[in-house]
């Protein structure tokens, strides 16, 4: 094949020029920048949304577990900011409150878990709340029913033994998303 020449010497062949090249390199950048930047923005969101939810669903289940055992109690022993004592119920129909008829709900601060005590034997008859939350954190069973509460506040409506209903609020943290729940609920009195 022969090349033809034109009037200033040079060939008919088409080439890009150095120019046309580093445009089109920067162009293809930026489409590749704004690309990476929404797939990073639509990461983050999809992740915050799961904390979310996560959040939402732990905050139901504590919120649950705190209404339906003060619901269940037949009342309020002790409480304070932290911590809520709770006679279930007279099972063995003595009307004396004996310790495995009393359920300890509180948050430990070092870890930030809401605990439910209980004593599954019949250790003897319930002295004093303080007694008590040494002896159930020490040696009873417990169940953990909440991870995050960052805060937790019980409120009877009048001191115990005379509650009748008791307000109460927590905290939930989780990444970067926090919830606060209140609720309330009656002793069955």
């Amino acid at each position: 094949m022969r090349c033809t020449q034109s009037n200033t010497g040079r060939s008919d062949l088409r080439a890009f020029t150095l120019v046309e090249l580093l445009l089109t390199l920067v162009i293809c950048s930026l489409v590749t920048a704004s690309v990476v930047a929404m797939m990073v923005a639509v990461s983050y969101g999809t992740s915050s949304s799961r904390d979310l939810r996560s959040l939402v669903v732990k905050s139901r289940t504590i919120d649950a577990r705190l209404s339906a055992a003060v619901r269940g109690s037949r009342s309020v022993l002790a409480s304070g900011t932290d911590f809520l004592i709770l006679w279930t119920g007279d099972n063995n129909a003595d009307d004396t409150t004996d310790n495995a008829e009393v359920r300890l709900i509180e948050r430990d601060p070092a870890t930030d878990e809401l605990n439910s005590y209980y004593d599954t034997a019949a250790a003897g008859v319930y002295a004093d709340a303080t007694t008590f939350r040494n002896a159930a954190k020490s040696s009873y069973t417990y169940q953990r029913w909440g991870t995050g509460v960052n805060a937790i506040t019980f409120v009877p409506d009048v001191a115990p033994p005379g509650t009748k209903l008791v307000s109460y609020d927590f905290t939930l943290e989780n990444a970067e998303v926090s919830e606060t729940v209140v609720g309330a609920a009656a002793v069955r009195n």
